[in-house]
């Protein structure tokens, strides 16, 4: 059976996700394996361990080739697509025009490429490196904005372009990382946009939508109209910052912080209100109550729900996203963040609920696990455009189970509501 190999990393402040998939001669999909590893060595996106990062990226990796073999799929990934996305994050968002003839004449892609690449070029430099670029509002000499230039008359071109760009040197980091786990990074993926696909269906990025992503680490918000990205920023707070002022106030070690956090999320305002525990910490007993972890919750529930806010005002684009707000991210679940979002942030609030696409297992459809699926989505889409897609895992062995046919049916349909127009 004739196949090719994609492989997907998506690398955040406290886990790993690798994504395999199997694309076929006539263009199905179907994932084939999933890992998922505690990230060490990264703090607010910012790689500060290599080593650590390596082995958590080689064991994510593993797990996810382990799953593929227990499906008759024998394979050693060496490179794979990886999503970018830090705390020091520029975008811009320029006009851009070229003069195309003294007379009248018709607007060739040629023309189109040219206007892009002026404004990339015009605003790039050696310290950064491009990762996404959305071009919006054509005008054609003093005509009404068009949606598409190519085919259209006129003497000069004109245009909206969004740029956002990354680090080189943090980029370049996470290459050397991927490296030392031994794989090599084949490309690279805007992590924002990557999560805004999978967490927002097609209608609602064509009419507006704000995707905020409340990571470990930091916390992106993204607006999109009309299928393409218009403004985005990171916020250097996440969810450690909950973990950490719960570690600090209380005096005990992180883990168990981290374990209260995610315990109170599922409890009712009631037995937090009356319950007390007991834990051992820092070689010591812990008397602790829930109400007082509460109320350090919402203290810093706040602080983060008025930062996003204010990004949001700062934008100058709120009005655009009439959907409202989808949240995603693991801190999402953290005790009454959603409630209090509605209150801070006066807007219609809910939980993004990640685009279904067949074949995923259940555990991928999580609000922690968005980014990576919607980065596997993306470089398949990419793939699928290409008439002989590149190869990023080398077979060994190749037998997928019959009762395994239909693993990823439907998933091309479904993807087109993941891709930008």
């Amino acid at each position: 059976m004739g196949s090719n190999i994609v492989a997907a990393i998506d690398v955040g402040t406290n886990k790993t996700y690798t994504l395999i998939s199997e694309i076929e001669e006539n263009g199905a999909a179907k994932v084939i394996g999933y890992g998922i590893a505690r990230t060490s060595g990264i703090t607010q996106g910012i790689i500060v361990n290599p080593e650590n990062v390596a082995k958590s990226i080689s064991a994510s990796v593993k797990k996810a080739e382990e799953m593929a073999a227990t499906k008759g799929v024998d394979i050693k990934i060496t490179s794979a697509a990886f999503s970018v996305g830090d705390r020091y994050l520029e975008s811009c968002t320029k006009a851009s025009a070229i003069k195309l003839s003294d007379k009248p004449r018709e607007i060739t892609a040629s023309d189109k490429k040219e206007l892009e690449d002026n404004v990339e070029k015009k605003y790039s430099d050696s310290g950064k490196m491009l990762l996404h670029k959305s071009v919006y509002n054509y005008r054609v000499d003093e005509s009404g904005i068009v949606k598409e230039p190519i085919g259209k008359v006129g003497t000069r071109l004109e245009a909206v372009v969004f740029l956002v760009f990354g680090k080189k040197k943090n980029i370049d980091d996470l290459e050397a990382v991927a490296a030392k786990a031994g794989i090599k990074m084949d490309k690279v993926y805007f992590k924002n946009w990557a999560t805004t696909n999978a967490a927002a269906g097609e209608d609602e990025r064509k009419s507006g939508i704000i995707v905020v992503d409340v990571g470990a680490g930091t916390t992106t918000i993204s607006i999109v109209k009309n299928g393409r990205m218009i403004y985005t920023t990171v916020i250097p707070m996440g969810g450690d910052s909950f973990t950490n002022d719960i570690a600090v106030v209380l005096d005990i070690d992180r883990d168990s912080a981290e374990g209260i956090k995610r315990e109170i999320a599922v409890l009712s305002s009631e037995v937090i209100k009356n319950e007390t525990i007991e834990i051992e910490s820092k070689g010591k007993t812990v008397e602790v109550e829930l109400l007082q972890v509460k109320e350090i919750l919402d203290a810093r529930s706040e602080e983060l729900l008025e930062n996003i806010n204010n990004k949001i005002e700062e934008s100058n684009f709120a009005e655009l996203a009439i959907n409202g707000i989808a949240f995603t991210g693991g801190a999402v679940k953290t005790s009454g963040f959603i409630d209090k979002a509605r209150r801070v942030l006066n807007r219609p609030v809910r939980v993004a609920d990640m685009q279904h696409i067949k074949g995923f297992e259940e555990s991928l459809h999580r609000h922690e696990g968005v980014t990576g699926a919607g980065l596997m989505a993306l470089v398949l889409s990419e793939n699928q455009t290409k008439s002989e897609p590149k190869k990023q895992g080398k077979i060994k062995k190749e037998k997928i189970k019959n009762e395994n046919g239909s693993f990823f049916e439907r998933f091309t349909e479904k993807l087109k509501s993941l891709i930008f127009e």
